[in-house]
């Protein structure tokens, strides 16, 4: 049977936590649907649950020892291996947690948040990761009912509303706040998205209060992220509802020219062409999610690319742009692309440490003073790196990023990974949308 409370319903984690045993909630988990098993165990027994674990919605020690004492207090054991409780949130757990907080929600007139207009960008939520946490440290400020440090905020009746609302940074939306007159609204993380009142456009964004028992507010996207809107009751000591919040970046396209040099052994390229268009691919894979760019191919040579500079000898780039090497090579670029990728037989530094003959590519970079356009050349023996991961890596340095030592980082010089910040997202979308 489908779990009723509002709280747990349409949630895919705990749906499947009810009815399979491989998918029992058990310790280290992490994300919304534990989180959510906490707010019930505060709920229904008075868990007293660690702040950290509440912040990052995580199955810890304080809440595996929340889930036993629930467990033990209603004589949860499965007779059929168990002479006494476990920790696990298996399907008896959630079923008498569902039967439980479906008790204590009020039929109607609740807090709820209502999300006006685009519709379309609505879909259920199924577990989504929120950044910070919706039941800790929702501080609004000692002349608005908040004293201290971080407080748990989830009286009887909270809900979490189970759409997810999707938001384009820069981009505004309006939302009804219906029944919370006396209470205040505002977002988790204000470094993702702000709420503000539309009806006061000079008044700074931020915690507003709920005058009206249907007043509409305006929530505003500034970084990508995944936060949540937070409306309090009316008496101000917790929250009646809560919306989920996905920012993304406004999509931006970036067109890429391949070319092939020509010419001397350690000049000319013998890259296989075809293998242009998986590597592109991988780049998709790994900028589309996370910074929401995607890179197209605008051109590739047909035919090698003599360079006549380099006729008599092998490719040498001493300086990156100020090597005459360098210039002899990207000055064929095409204007016709955002990006110029040059593949070689093989590049060598000369005299710049420690890149002296290390590099496998080599990028201009917009934040050099050298820089005079976005360009790559890559040599053909990459090392054992995949082609995609490289060209996402070179494409992260032509926007502007630099090499970091954070491990499974795409920006990685030495082991390119797959993994975007938030804040690097938030800078290559930004140069993206200016080329």
């Amino acid at each position: 049977m489908a779990l009723q409370s509002r709280l747990f319903r349409n949630d895919h984690k705990l749906e499947a936590a009810a009815v399979s045993d491989p998918a029992h909630i058990v310790p280290n988990a992490r994300g919304l649907h534990v989180g959510k098993i906490q707010i019930a165990l505060i709920h229904v027994d008075g868990a007293v649950i660690n702040g950290r674990e509440l912040q990052s919605a995580a199955y810890g020690a304080s809440t595996a020892r929340a889930v036993f004492a629930f467990k033990q207090k209603r004589n949860i054991i499965n007779r059929s291996y168990q002479t006494k409780p476990d920790n696990i949130v298996g399907k008896m757990t959630i079923a008498e947690l569902d039967r439980e907080i479906l008790a204590l929600e009020p039929l109607s007139g609740r807090t709820q948040i209502q999300p006006l207009g685009r519709a379309q960008n609505l879909s259920i939520s199924s577990g989504a990761r929120v950044s910070a946490s919706p039941f800790v440290a929702f501080k609004i400020g000692a002349d608005q009912g908040f004293q201290g440090g971080p407080q748990i905020i989830v009286p009887k009746g909270a809900s979490i509303s189970p759409f997810l609302l999707t938001l384009i940074a820069g981009q505004p939306q309006n939302f009804n706040v219906i029944n919370g007159k006396g209470g205040v609204v505002g977002c988790m993380d204000n470094d993702i998205a702000i709420v503000s009142d539309p009806s006061e456009p000079l008044a700074h964004g931020g915690t507003m209060s709920v005058s009206r028992d249907r007043q509409v507010f305006s929530i505003a996207g500034r970084a990508t992220g995944t936060t949540a809107i937070v409306a309090t009751d009316k008496s101000r000591t917790g929250f009646g509802d809560m919306l989920t919040v996905s920012v993304q970046a406004a999509p931006q396209l970036v067109t890429i020219a391949f070319h092939f040099l020509g010419g001397p052994p350690e000049v000319a390229s013998n890259r296989n062409k075809n293998s242009v268009a998986a590597a592109v691919a991988t780049m998709n894979n790994i900028y589309q999610g996370q910074a929401s760019i995607t890179f197209q191919i605008a051109g590739i040579d047909s035919s090698p690319l003599v360079i006549p500079e380099l006729q008599n000898r092998a490719l040498h780039l001493l300086q990156r742009e100020l090597s005459s090497d360098w210039k002899a090579v990207t000055k064929r670029r095409s204007a016709n692309a955002h990006l110029n990728v040059f593949f070689a037989g093989k590049i060598f530094v000369e005299d710049v440490f420690p890149l002296r003959g290390r590099p496998i590519a080599l990028s201009s970079n917009p934040r050099t003073r050298q820089f005079v356009s976005r360009d790559t050349i890559i040599q053909d023996d990459l090392r054992g790196v995949e082609l995609g991961v490289l060209l996402a890596h070179e494409a992260g340095h032509t926007l502007g990023e630099d090499d970091n030592e954070v491990a499974d980082d795409l920006m990685n010089g030495s082991a390119p990974g797959r993994i975007i910040t938030r804040a690097a997202a938030r800078r290559l979308n930004e140069q993206a949308a200016i080329l």
